[in-house]
Order: structure tokens, then C-alpha cells, then sequence
């Protein structure tokens, strides 16, 4: 948090100037901030920065609750991160939550979007970034709402706080979904050597090929190391083998355009101060994965994931050990869960799933094979239809509905981004020139237009 002049707040998305002594970035933000509000009929909950103080400071929790008319059943949903915004990233798929048969209740994170402020309008403190705080948050949402019980579902880092949600209020919870779900710090080691054994030494078939490359291009001394760690996992979950070959393959010839681009990207949602405001906000925030989830140390061998992360840990609190221990909590869990995991997930792979089922008395694990991070947003008519079965009928039924609706066709949101890159590739490979190069990025996303046009007219058939 920067001072413009005065007493002016300036709040730090990029743009320092100011016009009058009024922040254009404070201006732009309390614009969009405005018409996010009135769209998406959003409430404040005045509550306490600090919940287990009775020092007064307090902020307004902002929450959404969508399909409250009838008697249908409570679904929280705890978005990833953290620092992932509720309101406006989820403002597509709140109606089709509806649509499925719930009453969805969203909490936008204190630190985040809506929540980032307090009464005055400053930044709430790092001090006050806490998981518990957090689970305290949707609680109190809870009651203000006159809400007994809900079903929870969380996705990656939202999973997480679902369990502590059950940890420290397990009377309110009548079931839970764990999308993509972080298990606990003590398996880091095994998610950075599994990363390796897939990028590094390419021990799974599907993969060979992005290691080869990768070994290649180390050899070379043509990128470094680093970089490479930070960019293939996410290219090959989101976008699949055959992208992150081609773009390895661009690469090795020189060819930095793409690779300089999507290296930036992901490095802007760890910078402080680089946020996507309303969407993704890690400065605040992000300071729960530092202290409380992942003690992030890099251990010097090749292709450690866990570096990217490492170096920006000055910034953010050090890691003072986990609030709750999941692989001893989740045992005594009596309500209902399932799990669902991507096959092609690099952050929280279908093994720790494996285990937090064989942990949780009864839970179906419903696993998509060719589907990545955050199944909730990729996958969302499969996994509300395997929800509504779980709330309606119980587990048995919601394993016979994964059985029939788990598939990875060709109309999924990842399969057409990963035709359109595809296609971008075999353009880009004809020449270098910009002209081209503008060209092939039309035609990619024309291409694009098209598979999501046929993909909404099937929809609306239904």
C-alpha cells in the first residue's frame, strides 16, 4: 500500500499515477468494483479482522447467495488459491449451480477482491491471513443466513479450507466435495519428484517426448533450468502433451515469442502488486500458503518445481507449520465425500487423492483422466451432476452417475484450447514473420469461436 498524497490510499495494481491527488488505479478498481456489486447482487457481512481478538477492528465480508427461493440445498463453494476471487470468476457458473439444484452460497477470501479492504478502505493486515480466519469467515456467513447445514465444495486450496471448515464447525457441514484438493505439506516432496519423473526422465509414455526436449534443451544451455520448471507443467495440464512438445519445439529453434509470453503470465500472479484485481489477488492473501501450507524450499537438484515459489517467500510471512494435520482429521469426517481429480493435474495429482480417500470412510473418488486443475470450472456439468446424485441419493448413486458421465470428449474447454494451440503451432512452424504470426493467432481463435459456438448450440439443445 503506497500514500498518493495525503492522506490518499494508493493501491498498487501497476499504474502509479495520479490525477488531483486521486488514484486512476483506485478510481478504475472502485468502477469495476461498482458494477461487479449491482450485477452479481452482492451483500456485505460486517465481521472481524481478527477473530479470535476482541480488539473491535472489523471489515465488510462480501458473499453471494444465488437460488435462496424454495427448499433447495445449501452448496458452499470455496474457489483455490489462495487469493482466487468468488464473485466475479464464478459469476458464469453460479446460474448453472442453480440450474442443478442448489442454493450456492460464494464468500469472497478476506485479502481478496471485495474482501481486500476495511471499513476505511485499506488493506486488511497480512497479520490477519490465517486459514482459520478464513474458515471463521464462511461460517459466520452461514449464520447470518440462517443456514444449519451445507454442502462444501472446494476446490485446490478451497478444499483445504473445507476441511478445516469441518475441523472447527463439523455440525454444519452435511458433505463434501474435494475438486483438485492440496492434501498437506508433507507431501510436497512427492508432488516436485513426481513433476520430474513426468517432465525430467519422461517415465510415462505420455510425457517421453516433453523430456526429451527438456533434457535437449538443459543440455544446450539454451533456457535455463528454472524457467523450464515453471512452464511445462502447467502448458502440459492445461493444454496436454502434444502443445507443450510443440511449444518445447519452438523454443529449441529459437523461436521465444510464445514461451517469453506464457512465462510472463504465470510469473505476474506472484508478483506483489501485479494482481489481476477482482480475480486473483496474491499479495495479501498469499501469505496463508507461506505461513500455514507449504513450507516452499528449493532443494537445488534439476527441474524443481518448488523454486519459482522459494524465491518470492521473502516477501510473505515464514512457514510456521500447518493449522490441522489432514491425514489425522480426515478419518473422523462422518458425512459424505467425494473427491474429483484431473489425470493430468501437476498440483494436486490423482495419487494424494488416492490417499485421502483411503482416509475417508466411504468416499467415491471420481477421477477424469484428461482433465487438469479445477474440475468445478473445466468439468462443471459432470461434476454438478455427480453433486445433485450425492445430495438426492447418496454415494452409490453419485459413483453409478461418474461412471456415465466422466468422459473426455472433444468439446471440452481444454481439448479446444488444446486444438486452437495446436493449430497456432503448425501456422507458426510455415514462418516467423509478425504478419504471419498475427494471422495464425486469428485464425487459432476463430477456430476457437467456431468448436465453442457448436459447443453452446449442443447446450442449448439440451
Amino acid at each position: 500500500m503506497k500514500a498518493c498524497r495525503g492522506e490518499q490510499v494508493c493501491y498498487g495494481y501497476g499504474a502509479e499515477a495520479d490525477r488531483g491527488g486521486v488514484s486512476l488505479v483506485k478510481t478504475d478498481r472502485e468502477d469495476r468494483r461498482r458494477r461487479l456489486v449491482e450485477k452479481e447482487d452482492v451483500r456485505t457481512l460486517t465481521v472481524r479482522v481478527f477473530p479470535d481478538r476482541d480488539d473491535g477492528a472489523t471489515f465488510p465480508l462480501a458473499y453471494t447467495d444465488s437460488g435462496a427461493d424454495g427448499e433447495r440445498p445449501v452448496l458452499v463453494v470455496l474457489p483455490g488459491g489462495p487469493g482466487f476471487a468468488s464473485v466475479a470468476p464464478y459469476a458464469p457458473i453460479r446460474p448453472r449451480i442453480v440450474r442443478a439444484g442448489f442454493r450456492v452460497v460464494m464468500v469472497e477470501h478476506r485479502g481478496v477482491g471485495l474482501s481486500r479492504h476495511d471499513e476505511r478502505g485499506r488493506d486488511l493486515p497480512v497479520e490477519a491471513m490465517r486459514v482459520e480466519h478464513a474458515a471463521r469467515d464462511v461460517v459466520a456467513v452461514l449464520d447470518h443466513l440462517g443456514v444449519g447445514e451445507a454442502w462444501v465444495h472446494g476446490t485446490s486450496y478451497g478444499g483445504y479450507l473445507a476441511q478445516a471448515i469441518g475441523v472447527l464447525a463439523p455440525e454444519r457441514v452435511a458433505g463434501m466435495f474435494l475438486d483438485s484438493t492440496m492434501f498437506s505439506s508433507a507431501h510436497e516432496e512427492a508432488v516436485r519428484e513426481r513433476n520430474r519423473r513426468l517432465f525430467l526422465r519422461g517415465e510415462d509414455e505420455r510425457t517421453a517426448g516433453i523430456a526429451e526436449r527438456v533434457r535437449r534443451l538443459i543440455s544446450s544451455g539454451e533456457v535455463s533450468d528454472g524457467e523450464l520448471a515453471e512452464v511445462v507443467p502447467p502448458v502440459y495440464e492445461l493444454a496436454g502433451p502434444r502443445v507443450a512438445e510443440l511449444l518445447l519445439d519452438r523454443l529449441a529453434d529459437g523461436r521465444r515469442f510464445e514461451w517469453d509470453r506464457i512465462l510472463a503470465q504465470f510469473r505476474k500472479e506472484l508478483e506483489s502488486g501485479a494482481n489481476f484485481p477482482l480475480v486473483f489477488e496474491f499479495d495479501l492473501a498469499g501469505a496463508i500458503w507461506y505461513r500455514e501450507l507449504v513450507p516452499r524450499i528449493a532443494d537445488g537438484e534439476p527441474f524443481d518445481t518448488a523454486r519459482i515459489f522459494a524465491e518470492k517467500a521473502g516477501a510473505f510471512p515464514p512457514f510456521e507449520g500447518e493449522p490441522f494435520e489432514p491425514a489425522a482429521v480426515l478419518p473422523g469426517f462422518s458425512w459424505p465425500v467425494v473427491l474429483f481429480s484431473g489425470g493430468r493435474d501437476t498440483r494436486a495429482p490423482v495419487f494424494l487423492h488416492d490417499e485421502m480417500a483411503s482416509l475417508l470412510p466411504g468416499a467415491v473418488h471420481v477421477v477424469f483422466p484428461d482433465a487438469a486443475h479445477d474440475l468445478l470450472r473445466f468439468r462443471t456439468g459432470a461434476v454438478l451432476d455427480v453433486e445433485a446424485a450425492a445430495v438426492r441419493a447418496g454415494l452409490e448413486e453419485a459413483g453409478r452417475v461418474a461412471a456415465s458421465r466422466v468422459t473426455d470428449g472433444p468439446w471440452h474447454p481444454q481439448a479446444l484450447l488444446a486444438r486452437a494451440l495446436e493449430g497456432y503451432f503448425v501456422l507458426a512452424r510455415l514462418a516467423d514473420r509478425p504478419a504471419v504470426r498475427r494471422g495464425a493467432v486469428a485464425l487459432a481463435g476463430g477456430l476457437t469461436a467456431v468448436f465453442l459456438g457448436r459447443v453452446l448450440a449442443r447446450r442449448a439443445r439440451k
